[in-house]
Parts: structure tokens; sequence; C-alpha cells
């Protein structure tokens, strides 16, 4: 019987396997043209709801900085943390502003050619005239992930903004509004002054080196202000110096001018080592704290008392909390302490060092010292050293524990 069954010849079957890829590619082609027209889309409804926020805003004023449109754009709950970037792949979403424009557009970042809005020719050719020129009303909101201002202008990190600013002005004042992460060491320099807006911001970091060190150091006059209650300065040393002298101290702020803290939370998240502090303020400085917090898995601020120059600290509110001692004055020198209000807090039961620690078994003079404490609330004892025992009253503060003027010098070292 003859065989009818014929199978496909080797050119038939290369026409077939050329269809199916012609067929894919077309079917590829057009399902990213799909997602790309949907991104698109996204982006246009962002860029609309934004236009609806400063169409808002020319009631009281519309934003005439690149600061004031990152508040404005931060009060309506949308998202400039990251930056503000299109979905759509080779587009961005720019603020075209000058004398006659205040407008979000939606562009082509090659070319400037505008998708939204375009119901404004005018508008659209003189924002791809400004954007090809590079001209300086065109603003890229991705940039908004660079979160260091001063005034309008904008730095990529803390550490640079102070080297340019310090360069020229002997007073700076740096908002912040994006979080910054592995920051890198800054100083104030004396005769500077800097003021600090955390804006709800955090600036984190790591010391990887086994030796004293400290995220800022201030020689000048520092200010930390933050009205979110959400700022956050906070380090910690992956290999803490291991001495036992706090001269090799770990610290987020070494403080040797003016420190002024009115809101914010400086911590220290150190877990091993000894001298690791939040504030570490020395002889010859002041540090005055309204608000905020200082916190530390060990010693929270120290005050470091030292020679003829007197240190001076003004508590009049806030939380400072510690695993070994809130505050420890160690007195090697002359100190003049004002504490009148805030809380403190020993986190460790089992510590015998007090939330407040007033002295250190080396010294045997203390004269020129003062210490009030006439205020505040105190979680754990006060412990005062036998040399300091007369020059320190404590009256109206509230404490959990006991009020201790010891003589046996059983004290840090």
């Amino acid at each position: 019987m003859k065989n009818t069954n014929k199978g496909f010849t080797l050119v038939e079957l290369l026409v077939v396997i050329a269809m199916l890829a012609i067929l894919s590619t077309v079917t590829v082609i057009g399902l990213t043209g799909c997602i790309e027209q949907a991104k698109l889309s996204v982006d246009q409804q962002e860029v609309e709801q934004m236009n609806t926020v400063l169409d808002a805003s020319k009631v009281a004023g519309a934003p005439e900085t690149i600061k004031e449109l990152a508040d404005l754009l931060k009060a309506s709950d949308l998202n400039t943390k990251d930056g503000i970037t299109a979905s759509a792949s080779g587009y961005a979403i720019y603020w075209f502003h000058n004398e006659k424009y205040n407008q979000i557009v939606l562009a082509k970042e090659s070319d400037g050619s505008v998708h939204h809005p375009v119901d404004d020719s005018a508008m659209v050719t003189a924002f791809t005239a400004a954007q090809q020129a590079n001209d300086a009303s065109v603003y890229n909101l991705k940039k908004l992930a660079i979160g260091v201002f001063v005034g309008d202008t904008q730095y990529e990190t803390l550490a640079a903004a102070i080297a340019a600013e310090f360069a020229n002005s002997d007073s700076v004042t740096i908002d912040l509004y994006n979080d910054e992460y592995f920051a890198e060491p800054v100083t104030i320099p004396a005769g500077k002054s800097l003021v600090l807006n955390l804006n709800g911001c955090s600036i984190s970091s790591v010391m990887t080196e086994n030796k004293g060190s400290a995220l800022i150091t201030n020689n000048g006059t520092f200010t930390i202000n933050d009205a979110t209650g959400k700022g956050l300065i906070t380090t910690s040393a992956l290999k803490p110096d291991m001495k036992d002298s706090p001269s090799y101290a770990n610290n987020v702020i070494n403080n040797y001018g003016v420190l002024i803290l009115n809101g914010g939370t400086i911590e220290n998240t150190t877990t091993e080592g000894y001298c690791t502090y939040a504030v570490d303020t020395y002889a010859g400085s002041t540090f005055e704290m309204n608000g905020g917090f200082l916190e530390s898995k060990f010693d929270a601020l120290r005050i470091y008392a030292s020679g003829n120059k007197v240190v001076t600290v003004d508590i009049s509110g806030g939380t400072i909390t510690g695993s070994g001692s809130a505050i420890w004055l160690q007195n090697l020198g002359t100190a003049n302490v004002n504490i009148s209000g805030g809380t403190f807090v020993d986190t460790n039961a089992t510590d015998s060092w007090a939330a407040i620690h007033l002295g250190q078994n080396s010294s045997t003079d203390a004269e020129g010292y003062t210490v009030e404490i006439s205020g505040g609330v105190v979680t754990g004892n006060i412990y005062v050293q036998a040399q300091l025992s007369d020059s320190v009253t404590i009256s109206n503060v509230t404490v959990s524990g006991e009020i201790i003027r010891d003589n046996d010098n059983n004290s840090k070292n």
C-alpha cells in the first residue's frame, strides 16, 4: 500500500519559523509600545497633579526657587526623597520657571520635545529651546534626590555645602530635604556659624577606623533645628577604640565651640567599646539644649572639663538617654552646668553610674565648679562625687532613684 503521509520540507519549516519570528517581533514591539504608552500616561497624571498644586499656590505666592518648590511638593505629600523621575524611558519631569512661566513639564531628555502639557504652543517652543540650551530656567526634578540646600543653591552632600559656603561666608544656613547616607565627616571651622535645619531628614554614617573619631567636629557655632521631630544625625563605630582614655572616643559630635540643640535626635549606636558619646563637649566649649534627643548605648553626653578653660552647659528641655549615663560630668577642670528642665534616662537598671553622674575619682579640686539642677525628670539616680558635693545644688527635680552624694570614690575611670 502506498504511503500517503508526507512531512514538511526543510524549506517549508524555515518559512514557518521565519513567519513566527516576524509575528513574535511585531507582538513584542506592540506590547512594548503599549507599556511605554501606559508609563507616559502615569507620568502625565503626575505632571497634572503637580501643576494643580502649583496653580493653587499662586494665590499665596507661587514658588520662586527650587527650595520653595520642594517645600510645596512635600507639603502636598508628593514624594521628593528619591527625586521625581519619569516612568517612561527617555523622558524626564522638569520645572520650567522664568519671568513668564511656572510650569511642570514632561519632555524627552534628548531634545526637549514636550509630551505634556502641549496646549500652550508658545510655552512648548520656549521650553524646548531652554532645555536644549541647558538654561537655568529648566530644572530636572530628579535632582531633588540631592537634598542639601543653601538658599536656592543645591549641593550633593553636607560636606560639599560646608566647604563651598564657608569659603565665602562666616554664617551659613543649610536645609536638608533628603536623607544622606554614608555621610563623610565634616568640621565647622572656628569663627564660622552654621544653622542646620534637618526638616525631618537623616544624616547617617559609619566610622570604620579604630581610633578617636566624630561625624561632626564643631569649632565654631553650630545650631541644629528640626520642626518635625523626625530629624536624625546618627553614626556608629565598626571598630571602636577599646582604650579607656576618653581622648580616644568615637562620637557623633565633638564640640569645641558653641553647640545649640533645638530639635532632632543625635544618636550613637555603637554597641562595643567604652567611650562612645552622642555629644562630647570639651573644655572651653558651650552646649545649650532646648529640645530634641541625645541617645547612646553608653554615655549620651560627656562634659569634659580640664585646665583653666571653662565648659558651660545649659539644658532647659529635650531628652537625654544613655545605657551608661544620660550625662557624665568628668571634672578635671572647671565647669558651669545649669539643668532647669528636660528628661534624663539611664536605661541600664544594673548600672551603678546613675542617669546624671557628676564627678570622676581622679579629680581632687572642684574649685570654680557650679552645678545647679533646678528642674527636669530623672529616671535613675543622681550621683555626686565627694569633691563636687559642695558645688552641686539640687531642687525641684523629679528623681525615680536616689540622690547620692558619695565619698567612696566609686566613679568612672
